[in-house]
């Protein structure tokens, strides 16, 4: 959807980010999970994804594709908290 340009510093601050880099679109990995014959889990909150993640790490008997929703205006700040998480990993 054109999130990754709420990351890069010179798209992020135009005011015309969201006309312009944003596509919005209402589609999903459902499908493309089910046609290669994995599991599919989704999420679209914290409580959600907690839970989800439980199962998504469980033993299972084939491969699970998880798709998280996040809000496309936090996307950007979601990103580089997440990177920085990965920096602190031994």
């Amino acid at each position: 959807g054109g999130g990754i340009f709420r990351y890069i510093s010179g798209p992020a601050s135009t005011s015309i980010l969201e006309e312009y880099f944003e596509v919005k679109h209402r589609y999903n990995c459902e499908g493309i999970a089910k046609t290669f014959g994995l599991e599919y889990l989704k999420c679209s909150d914290e409580r959600g994804f907690k839970s989800t993640l439980t199962h998504f790490f469980a033993p299972a008997s084939k491969p699970i594709l998880l798709e998280i929703f996040t809000p496309g205006e936090e996307n950007g700040i979601l990103l580089k908290n997440y990177f920085k998480f990965l920096k602190t990993i031994p």
